[in-house]
């Protein structure tokens, strides 16, 4: 099986990123080099948008001693498609209707798939209506990563495909997955000698973020309680990308006004192996979310597979994850049923305060909070159960385990060529096409450019051809440009020539408007 995956930088983490802890970013990552290390009948090309993407991947994705694969950019997927078609085409995002683009290319049936990461913003919902208008085939799905994913997709689609007349996704679930073995690892360094080894560590790890993540002032209240009914000195950790600097210092005024300031580290921005270090020297993971962003929680699986017991709100993604009194313990969340100013302005509102008022509205139960921690800090056979069954949860959820599902899905997908229906003509829908942007503002122009019109070199051209003056261009414009084609057209011009003649030139007509539009070349009338 041919597998064409579309990916641009920015839904990756790259090297200079890693301190931000992207959830998104590490997953999408992390998919990328399982797939390409995964011993399977398959081949994968990756398509990239040009080539200062390329050159970005192979840089930082691609390790020396890794087998790459072929990268293609946009300006050479007609050709590369006709010559070599995908069966199945997977993005990494849930704007599904992007990558409907491609099938357009592709000389045969092929499936398409992309994958949910946070749904509860405004975007998401944009996405899903492109993607529905595009007339979704039998081919193609849009990948739950959890069953709380599943639920908002359908609930969504039901409204949409109702009243529009369309058919919905697909909606299988594949989870997210990590490799499991760099968090049974050791640290080679103990980064944290300020710690006595005698603290009971209790650890949060994510965003530090009032706005996308969790309120976690409540999680102090929990943490000043503990301290009084603990037998043991316990320090509680709160570390992960941070990039509400206000909301930080008021974490920490907070645990000043609370008295327990003295017990409470924060670790802003930590590094990949500070983050497996204080996974590696914590005893217990806290993960107390409410935001309706959080669709799968990554940073449970690599708590489970550093052998952490977990103390969780019952929340979204994390019900799949964690069985409650198996790896750890999930705590009753409560929210209304309405809020008739968020039903009435929603729309109006921008993502991060929807996601403050919801999550602001969801409540935790503390107490109960309270006594599950107080339990595994005070019982050490009930602790190393736990942690005993969270290695072993963690296992499904290695990248190996993980990649063999993929597969089998566009395995299937892509033998369900079946075409889609309108339901009520029962004619084979057609798909809707993006903006093209030439015939759409075509009238913006005073004239549009025809194969009769003629051309000849300017004087600031025939300097150019001698070198006294630089051809110089974008450098994103590299592979559009490219200066033997670019010195034909010129001299070319040396006799005139209609925009007719360039058609055996690649991209004859773009390399014309653009020495025309610098002045190398002129009208003729």
């Amino acid at each position: 099986m041919h597998i064409g995956l579309l990916f641009y930088t920015d839904s990756l983490v790259l090297q200079n990123q890693t301190q931000k802890l992207n959830g998104r970013g590490m997953a999408n990552l992390g998919f990328l080099k399982a797939l390409l290390q995964y011993k399977a009948e398959h081949s994968v090309s990756l398509l990239v948008s040009g080539h200062w993407e390329k050159q970005i991947v192979q840089e930082q994705v691609f390790s020396p001693h890794q087998n790459s694969c072929p990268i293609i950019t946009f300006s050479e997927l007609s050709k590369f498609l006709k010559e070599k078609p995908l069966q199945a085409l997977h993005y990494p995002s849930p704007d599904l209707y992007r990558a409907f683009e491609i099938k357009k290319l592709n000389p045969t049936p092929m499936a398409v798939t992309g994958v949910t990461h946070s749904l509860g913003s405004a975007p998401f919902l944009e996405w899903l209506y492109l993607s529905l208008l595009a007339s979704p085939q039998a081919t193609d799905a849009l990948i739950c990563t959890s069953p709380a994913a599943v639920k908002v997709l359908r609930k969504l689609q039901s409204e949409i495909t109702h009243a529009f007349d369309l058919n919905p996704l697909a909606t299988p679930q594949i989870p997210l997955a990590i490799h499991c073995a760099d968090f049974q690892k050791t640290p080679a360094h103990n980064l944290y000698p300020e710690f006595p080894q005698e603290e009971f560590v209790l650890l949060y790890l994510g965003r530090i973020s009032l706005f996308t993540k969790c309120d976690l002032k409540p999680l102090l209240i929990v943490f000043r309680e503990l301290i009084k009914r603990s037998p043991k000195k316990s320090r509680l950790i709160l570390a992960g990308a941070c990039e509400e600097e206000a909301y930080l210092e008021d974490l920490s005024a907070y645990s000043h006004s609370l008295g327990i300031n003295s017990q409470i580290s924060f670790k802003k921005n930590p590094s990949e192996e500070l983050k497996k270090s204080l996974l590696q020297r914590a005893q217990v993971f806290l993960a107390p979310n409410d935001n309706p962003q959080e669709t799968f929680g990554l940073s449970i699986l690599e708590a489970l597979a550093s052998g952490l017991p977990i103390v969780a709100a019952d929340w979204n993604g994390y019900k799949s994850l964690i069985e409650n009194e198996k790896e750890g313990f999930l705590i009753p969340t409560l929210i209304p049923s309405h809020l008739d100013f968020m039903g009435e302005t929603a729309a109006l509102q921008i993502d991060a305060m929807n996601h403050l008022y919801f999550s602001q509205s969801t409540a935790t139960d503390l107490e109960i909070f309270t006594e599950k921690i107080l339990s595994l800090i005070t019982n050490e056979e009930l602790r190393q159960d736990m942690a005993r069954q969270a290695r072993q949860k963690s296992s499904a959820y290695d990248w190996s385990q993980v990649i063999p599902q993929y597969l089998d899905l566009w395995e299937n997908l892509s033998q369900q060529n079946i075409p889609v229906k309108n339901k009520s003509t029962g004619a084979v829908k057609e798909r809707l096409y993006t903006l093209n942007y030439h015939q759409i503002f075509s009238h913006y122009a005073t004239q549009v450019l025809t194969e009769e019109d003629s051309f000849q070199i300017s004087p600031l051209g025939q300097e150019a051809l001698q070198g006294n003056i630089p051809l110089e261009n974008p450098p994103s414009l590299d592979e559009f440009l490219p200066v033997d084609a670019v010195l034909q057209v010129l001299q070319m011009g040396g006799k005139g020539f209609r925009v007719a003649d360039l058609s055996s030139i690649s991209q004859g007509e773009f390399i014309l408007m653009w020495l025309y539009k610098y002045g190398f070349v002129k009208r003729v009338s």
